[in-house]
């Protein structure tokens, strides 16, 4: 017979697990590794601006690779206005876009034009409720730049292209507002 029995356990109750503070708790990293690259890091915290400059470069490189398959910009511009105002003419809302943008700010070998810019920019809406062009003709109108200055009908411009979801388009709404 034995004498030293070891006492019965009776079932612990469970407790709850106390959480450290460590900071393996507080940060939650992405699941997805390149979840950074598409602009859904969790902040500076998460991430030093090292990391930020490195991404930003990842990305830049990226978008060279992407460009080695196409054929390479004529130095004049000819080349590009050509294609755009094709695919503008075929329907293409974001080309009659960014005809808006060459013509407003003179860019590749394009005479400043603002009312020709509006034209596109006009197109574009019509073509697709292009967000970017309803915010910039909102601009436009709000400054008065190769329209009549109306704060009315930049609202209304802004107001527009919040609904079909430009943040830019809201912010300017605030600013008015």
């Amino acid at each position: 017979m034995h004498l030293l029995k070891p006492p019965k356990r009776h079932p612990a109750k469970k407790r709850p697990r106390k959480r450290s503070n460590s900071p393996s708790n507080q940060l939650q990293r992405p699941t997805v590794p390149w979840a950074f690259l598409l602009g859904q890091a969790l902040g500076r915290a998460e991430y030093p601006s090292s990391v930020s400059r490195f991404s930003t470069l990842l990305v830049l490189i990226g978008i060279g690779w992407v460009s080695l398959g196409q054929a390479p910009a004529s130095s004049d511009g000819a080349a590009l206005l050509k294609r755009l105002e094709a695919a503008s003419a075929a329907g293409n809302a974001e080309s009659a876009f960014r005809l808006g943008e060459l013509y407003r700010a003179g860019q590749v070998g394009v005479t400043h034009d603002i009312r020709r810019a509006i034209q596109y920019y006009r197109q574009a809406v019509r073509l697709g409720n292009h967000p970017g062009a309803m915010n910039t003709l909102g601009i436009l109108y709000e400054q008065g730049v190769g329209v009549k200055a109306s704060q009315s009908t930049a609202v209304e411009w802004y107001e527009k292209a919040a609904r079909e979801g430009s943040a830019m388009a809201l912010a300017n709404l605030g600013k008015i507002h």
